[in-house]
């Protein structure tokens, strides 16, 4: 009889070991990122970012990749055009959406987070604030835009991502804070650049 007990003891010992793990894991894997934008960002990857949108040459729209470039997120990610999106690892152009070159409003969605990926290219969506600058190289031509409002809405509702607009607008979509996906949070930014 007190061998079982022993047993049992070191079974419940290792099964609530087991869920201190499972729960850590799920805890601070989400927070793992914060610690890295607070490294990149002294490291200097900001600066060089911003630098590419700087840079009075264009260099950046040699490339002939598709890509979206926020200082602010620490992102400078492919821009995927595909009826499959991989939001795990791409920025995804929503296909009923516009394009830069065409004006109105380009739609652009990406993940947050998820757990086999430290942190998706909108982790930091949350941190762009009015005023920041961001770009879009598109067809080799790069955009320049400013974020003007950042807002959460419900799931459900889907009319302030796909809305017509006169303005060339920037909107890029994610799920919105952390631990909510009944949420969605949408950036607005306005093309700074004449066309």
């Amino acid at each position: 009889m007190h061998d079982t007990d022993t047993r049992l003891a070191r079974i419940n010992l290792g099964l609530i070991c087991f869920i201190i793990v499972v729960w850590f894991y799920i805890v601070v894997t989400p927070l793992a990122a914060q610690i890295n934008i607070w490294v990149d960002g002294f490291a200097g990857q900001k600066d060089r970012l911003s630098r590419l949108l700087d840079d009075p040459k264009g260099s950046i729209s040699q490339s002939n990749v598709n890509r979206l470039i926020v200082p602010g997120m620490l992102l400078d990610s492919a821009i995927q055009n595909s009826d499959k999106p991989d939001l795990h690892e791409n920025v995804w152009h929503l296909p009923e959406s516009s394009t830069p070159n065409q004006g109105g409003n380009t739609v652009l969605v990406s993940d947050r987070f998820s757990y086999n990926n430290a942190y998706g290219n909108f982790y930091f969506l949350d941190k762009l604030k009015p005023g920041d600058k961001l770009g879009v190289v598109w067809r080799q031509k790069l955009y320049h835009y400013k974020v003007v409002d950042s807002k959460t809405y419900s799931a459900r509702q889907n009319d302030p991502l796909v809305k017509e607009s006169q303005q060339p607008l920037l909107t890029l979509y994610s799920a919105g804070p952390l631990w909510y996906q009944n949420k969605r949070l949408v950036v607005t930014a306005q093309l700074t650049d004449p066309q």
